[in-house]
């Protein structure tokens, strides 16, 4: 064992010989150094300027405001730097609210600076140590004594991936205690990247220890692991790229049966219909301003539905554009309504109340839309100049008394045959019935418990039973008539939700989670059911469309029918591959399975600090609708260390049969 540990001390003699260590560490020191005095206050924001100025309200606009909010006293962050307040404006947000802000930043951090600058640099710094170690006369002189080559090399080896452990330690520890100290944010997790990033290290530098041991040329070593790092960086980059831009925009996130025809909204919020007859979905319910850029890069506005309305034959949605710049209430929604006589072609009906979290269809053919003070009911305007056969409409109030006061977090969700709506909001449940005229009343109202980390929900509502999915991954199964506690899951650990549907009938609920498992609920049983459902963890959509019945979309565009009980596949539509599809499904997907994912050890790191397996890519994090990207953590860490293994075992090999 001497000669072993001889050995690895020589490693480190002449990686401490680097100009280039020393250098990294010292410009680490110094960075560390300059943010240390960084930190955050949290304070009263900055009095407005006295201008006399008239305000006009809209009373449907209105109710986007939240009165608890008003009463609330504001906050800002402002930025601090030795104590002082930095000269630009502060943050108009909470310490809560930017906390998630500041992970990603260490996020970003993290992987630049040591996954990406420092691997780098360490591999600079420990190419010439395998080289030098097979040269004549050093490895003869190596040879003469009673050591293994394998263990030889192996210590080699080791030796060079302690340095990278040193240099991540440094900066990973002192970011730990800024972002602690200065920033009240202790996270022990963040420690974790030291292996992390030394495990990244060690992938690319089996590369160019096989390098180093077949020319014995430290330049050789490093050019070769670039070379690595760019095959593995195509490879991953041509799969994001074509799935960013031909298969996930198309990718069906909402299925609407629609009587006999079946339509289905994709992640650009374009709304297609079924044709059996050309087996492929076909664009309707668009506008010209809806039309995607090119490559199909389009964002999507935020989209309330849409809801298929069989007494009207006709599809609805509400469309609120995103906010912007300093408005105090924001854009006004638009209602979106297509016949399917006129081909399911948009166009715009009545104003819609604003702050809507629902838009639902009872089981009288009435159209609801549950706003941020009350429910409204779409009903025929009696001022109205009739036109023909299409009498003008208008949303008029439906109660409660007093005034709901919903955050724009809320969830809501009808029970299509008994007509009550339960919402979810900030922490509570409230139930609201419909009386004899059709008003709703305030039923039950109760505060949950142990829900502070849940920001947001969706829900469902079925039969007895209210179903709601937090953002924290918990369902809860609450009884109807008292909105107790019957049961509580965490079925896809703490990936948060994305949609909740209920079946007609109310025996079938079902939890569409964001890292595409289908969840699937029996309120007659009281419990949940393992279903055979094709491409589990490739699930985008999935709805009932009878009491027994379910539709789920999966592998991006096809949707597959499913009888529940007894539990069969009744029914599948898939449109026929394109080209890009067939390439990408047959080519570069398994390409990318054997191929290892260095550049994706990040995953992790990002797992880590902020302990999402999925993050949301739009401006509201709190709209558990809206796309994210999964992050896929231990995928890439089997594949390295997969070929990490190949690659030591081959080096291994190689040298104990070469004559050096």
């Amino acid at each position: 064992m001497r000669a072993y540990f001889a050995v690895l001390k020589d490693s480190f003699r002449e990686a401490l010989a680097s100009r280039v260590l020393w250098i990294l560490l010292i410009v680490t020191t110094v960075v560390l150094l300059l943010a240390a005095p960084m930190g955050l206050r949290e304070g009263p924001p900055p009095a407005p300027p006295t201008v006399a100025q008239t305000t006009v309200t809209d009373p449907q606009t209105a109710d986007s405001t939240n009165p608890d909010a008003a009463k609330a006293e504001p906050k800002a962050l402002y930025m601090t730097y030795l104590g002082f307040d930095a000269p630009w404006k502060p943050f108009p947000i909470s310490r809560e609210q930017a906390t998630p802000i500041l992970k990603m930043i260490l996020v970003v951090i993290m992987n630049f600076f040591v996954g990406t600058l420092g691997v780098f640099t360490a591999i600079l710094v420990t190419s010439s140590i395998i080289p030098q170690t097979y040269e004549p006369g050093a490895i003869d002189l190596l040879l003469s004594k009673p050591v293994s080559r394998s263990l030889l090399f192996l210590t080699k080896f080791a030796g060079g991936c302690a340095f990278i452990a040193l240099i991540a330690a440094q900066f990973i520890v002192g970011l730990w205690l800024i972002m602690g100290l200065r920033f009240e944010m202790w996270n022990g997790r963040i420690l974790l990247c030291i292996p992390i990033f030394l495990f990244l290290f060690a992938i690319y530098y089996s590369v160019s220890a096989l390098a180093g041991v077949v020319w014995r040329n430290a330049i050789v070593s490093v050019v070769v692991s670039i070379l690595f790092w760019v095959s593995c960086f195509v490879v991953g980059f041509t799969k994001g790229l074509i799935e960013q831009l031909g298969i996930n925009p198309n990718r069906i996130v909402k299925i609407i049966p629609a009587g006999e025809a079946l339509l289905g909204v994709n992640e650009q919020g374009l709304t297609r219909e079924w044709k059996a007859e050309s087996t492929s979905w076909q664009e309707v319910f668009s506008s010209a301003t809806q039309r995607a850029g090119p490559g199909g890069l389009m964002v999507p506005q935020p989209l309330l539905g849409p809801i298929y309305d069989p007494q009207g034959d006709r599809l609805l949605a509400i469309q609120t554009p995103p906010r912007g710049g300093f408005s105090l209430f924001g854009p006004s929604p638009t209602l979106h309504v297509g016949l399917r006589a006129e081909g399911w072609k948009r166009t715009k009906g009545p104003n819609p109340p604003a702050g809507a979290t629902g838009l639902f269809v009872n089981g009288k053919g009435e159209v609801l839309v549950v706003g941020a003070s009350a429910v409204y009911r779409l009903t025929v305007d009696p001022e109205g100049a009739v036109d023909g056969d299409n009498p003008p409409q208008k949303f008029v109030a439906a109660g409660p008394e007093p005034a709901l006061q919903l955050d724009s977090s809320a969830a809501s969700t009808l029970n299509s045959a008994s007509g009550a709506i339960a919402i979810w909001d900030r922490g509570k449940v409230l139930l609201l019935e419909p009386d004899v005229d059709g008003k709703y009343t305030r039923k039950l109202e109760k505060e949950l418990p142990d829900v502070k980390k849940a920001t947001a929900a969706v829900s469902a509502f079925g039969n007895q039973t209210v179903l709601l999915a937090l953002s924290d991954g918990r369902v809860l199964i609450l009884d109807a008539a008292d909105l107790g506690l019957r049961a509580e899951f965490k079925p896809a650990g703490g990936n948060a939700p994305r949609f909740a549907a209920a079946a007609p009938g109310g025996r079938w609920l079902s939890v569409l989670f964001h890292d595409n498992r289908l969840w699937v609920y029996d309120t007659r049983d009281n419990k949940p059911v393992e279903l055979s459902i094709s491409g589990q963890r490739d699930v985008s959509a999935a709805t009932f469309d009878g009491p027994d019945h379910l539709l789920v979309a999966d592998r991006g565009t096809r949707v597959t029918g499913y009888q529940l009980d007894p539990f069969q596949v009744d029914q599948r539509r898939a449109p026929t591959l394109g080209i890009l599809e067939r390439v990408y499904r047959y080519g570069i997907v398994p390409i990318y399975t054997v191929f290892p994912k260095p550049g994706e050890i990040d995953n992790v790191t990002t797992y880590l600090i902020t302990d999402q397996e999925t993050l949301a890519v739009g401006p509201n994090a709190q709209d558990l609708a809206q796309t994210r990207v999964k992050v896929d953590v231990w995928g890439p860490v089997w594949s390295c260390l997969a070929f990490l293994a190949v690659m030591l075992g081959v080096t291994c090999l190689y040298v104990r049969r070469t004559d050096f």
